[in-house]
């Protein structure tokens, strides 16, 4: 996955597979990098932040919102 700056625009994106009909919700920026993915393979939902080990939350929203908050961290953490 990409590199991201505080310049960067980055937006949620939705997509389902049409063969296995599996959805999953992407971080990206407009040109197509992506910097997260969240899936549900069971009752949690899955979140993976770059090339970091990903964790667990029962609520799509609280997924979105801790995804945003743990890249904006490790950015900070990249530039210090």
């Amino acid at each position: 996955m990409a590199m991201y700056t505080t310049d960067t625009i980055l937006r949620w994106i939705k997509h389902r597979d049409e063969e296995t009909t599996e959805l999953k919700h992407y971080l990206e920026s407009e040109d197509g990098r992506r910097f997260a993915v969240i899936d549900k393979p069971e009752r949690r939902y899955r979140v993976r932040v770059l090339d970091h080990s990903p964790f667990h939350t029962m609520s799509l929203a609280v997924a979105k919102s801790s995804g945003m908050f743990v890249m904006k961290e490790l950015n900070k953490n990249r530039r210090a």
